[in-house]
């Protein structure tokens, strides 16, 4: 075997291995001839504008909306736990008396400035439903049973109390608003057709009101 030295031997190598990669290189498509890259998708569609919540509302009506929502979650609060200031009458006031809620409620200007717990008539002696003015205002009045006449004077056993605020009279008798000789019985359906207060609590709806003022009686 002829000898073939090292030199020869690697630059045959050296050619196969160029003309492998020329042949390599010839078979892959040109530039021109690779399809483009695709374009990255842009959606055409527009962006929606924000939903507007509420808080996103306009200083003034977010507050207008805000102070209805307030006073309407105050005003159950108002008219069952009210305190009225210092008595002073006003030809403004009125009253509103839930039977329901054997309350009696004071209002003033058209705002609700107490709220006061009543007794109502009992079953037969219903305390009438209706619009009323107040006719009569008395001090330690004299009672007179709707039954039997007999009178009572003014004393700790007197079942009026020290205060007496008449909006009806009918041929039975007269019906207003009365303290009590007996506060147990106030928010029950005891009396006579009258609406029971307790002496402390009618001594000041008797300072806020007049012969003339409103009274309203709704069944709740």
């Amino acid at each position: 075997m002829a000898y073939t030295p090292l030199w020869l031997r690697s630059f045959a190598a050296t050619c196969i291995t160029v003309a492998g990669l020329m042949v390599a290189i010839d078979l892959l498509p040109s530039r021109r001839d690779r399809p483009s890259p695709i374009a990255p998708y842009t959606s055409t569609t527009t962006t929606a504008p924000p939903i507007r919540t509420r808080l996103d509302l306009p200083p003034i009506v977010a507050w207008q909306r805000w102070f209805r929502h307030r006073l309407a979650a105050q005003s159950i609060a108002q008219w069952l736990h009210a305190q009225p200031p210092i008595a002073e009458w006003s030809d403004r006031a009125y009253l509103v008396v839930n039977l329901r809620l054997r309350r009696v409620y004071l209002f003033d200007q058209g705002l609700p400035v107490g709220s006061y717990r009543v007794g109502i008539g009992q079953p037969g002696w219903e305390t009438p439903i209706g619009s009323f003015t107040i006719t009569q205002k008395l001090k330690n009045p004299v009672w007179r049973h709707p039954l039997t006449d007999i009178e009572i004077q003014p004393s700790e056993a007197n079942p009026l109390g020290d205060r007496w605020i008449e909006f009806w009279v009918t041929d039975q008798g007269a019906i207003g608003f009365h303290g009590t000789n007996q506060l147990a019985s106030v928010g029950q359906a005891v009396s006579h057709g009258c609406l029971r207060l307790s002496n402390s609590d009618v001594r000041e709806l008797y300072d806020w009101v007049r012969e003339g003022t409103s009274v309203r009686v709704v069944a709740q």
